[in-house]
């Protein structure tokens, strides 16, 4: 049972995400949550930092994760996403952004993403496979906006 003294050295994290369209398709990395032995989806993005913006945070994440720019289209959502991920509880404030990156990207099927020594991979997948349920995509709720 959870109680109020184990998250007082817990913090709520905002971060920024990119929702890519090619077409149907919509570009996402994929993770294991092995405790849950759950595989997921969600847009490459990432931890905004204090004074900084969340369209800049988003612009930063794409250059040091895959070394792309990007060009923002429009705010989506902001998405409240309370969650376990492994042993850990989260907290996280998600803004979503509809975004377009650099075009050779569009070419791909599949590449790595590199986020601290850890090697993820990206794909382009037809978000009907994630509104049909097949697949899942997090955050919670970020559905109802692609």
């Amino acid at each position: 049972m959870h109680t109020a003294g184990n998250y007082f050295n817990k913090e709520i994290r905002p971060i920024t995400l990119g929702l890519v369209y090619r077409g149907e398709d919509i570009l996402v990395e994929k993770y294991d949550d092995l405790i849950k032995a759950q595989t997921f989806y969600r847009f490459i993005g990432g931890g905004i930092q204090f004074r900084e913006k969340a369209e800049i945070a988003l612009a930063r994440e794409f250059r040091e994760e895959i070394n792309a720019n990007i060009n923002i289209i429009s705010h989506k959502a902001t998405i409240e996403n309370i969650f376990s991920f492994g042993n850990s509880d989260e907290h996280e404030i998600a803004f979503v952004y509809e975004i377009q990156i650099d075009e050779h990207f569009y070419l791909l099927d599949k590449f790595e993403k590199t986020e601290n020594n850890a090697i993820n991979d990206v794909y382009w997948i037809n978000k009907k496979k994630f509104i049909s349920g097949e697949l899942v995509l997090y955050p919670d709720g970020v559905i109802n906006y692609i």
